[in-house]
């Protein structure tokens, strides 16, 4: 039997190293395998999916596992069985193959039910609860929001400094040290919620395409 390392960010599969021969892992924006590349970036290997995780098509040899959702860590077991940490998903039958160990809190009354039958759109990495984003998403929003504190930073502080100029010495001054002070403050502020933010998207607690 060979070996193969895999490379793992934040809980994303990157890519692997089977036998010597490395593959890059190429997700589409839920998480899902849909190609392999080679070490000059050429597509070995395709995949594409019925929505609970049955190999509709593929193209190329290599052995990964990881292939519906395998980004996020979904692990292929056999044709029907994909182990995804705490549960085993059933992707013949799309339901879970064991009932959810946290159960109820999960948020479903049926604890067989894989993310409330939506899973076009939702994931589950945990094996625990049924609603969850894409990390991706999760961390645009983080950028996006990020981009918006920084430009409301900005808004605030241009008219505060023209307003500056326009006193007299050492008003002045002192007003452009002010304003400096609430612009580093408010930078501050920015920086520790986009902190905030992508922990929470890196986090355990996030089921995510995680």
């Amino acid at each position: 039997m060979g070996t193969v390392c895999y490379t793992v960010v934040n809980g994303e599969v990157l890519s692997e190293n089977r036998d010597g021969v490395e593959r890059d892992y190429l997700p589409d924006t839920q998480g899902n395998t849909i190609g392999l590349l080679d070490n000059t970036q050429t597509i070995t290997d395709t995949f594409s999916y019925y929505p609970y995780g049955e190999v509709v098509s593929r193209t190329g040899t290599t052995a990964t596992p990881f292939q519906f959702l395998g980004t996020l860590g979904y692990y292929r077991d056999s044709a029907s069985r994909t182990y995804v940490r705490a549960r085993t998903l059933n992707t013949a039958q799309g339901r879970w193959m064991t009932q959810d160990p946290i159960g109820f809190k999960g948020g479903d009354v049926n604890l067989y039910r894989y993310v409330a039958n939506r899973p076009t759109v939702l994931t589950d990495p945990s094996g625990h609860l049924f609603f969850g984003i894409s990390k991706r998403v999760c961390l645009t929003v983080c950028n996006v929001v990020f981009g918006a504190c920084i430009g409301a930073c900005a808004f605030i502080y241009g008219p505060a400094v023209m307003g500056c100029f326009a006193l007299l010495p050492p008003a002045n001054i002192f007003c452009l040290i002010i304003a400096l002070g609430i612009l580093g403050i408010c930078l501050a502020l920015c920086v520790s919620l986009y902190q905030v933010c992508s922990n929470y998207c890196n986090g355990d607690d996030l089921n995510t395409w995680n």
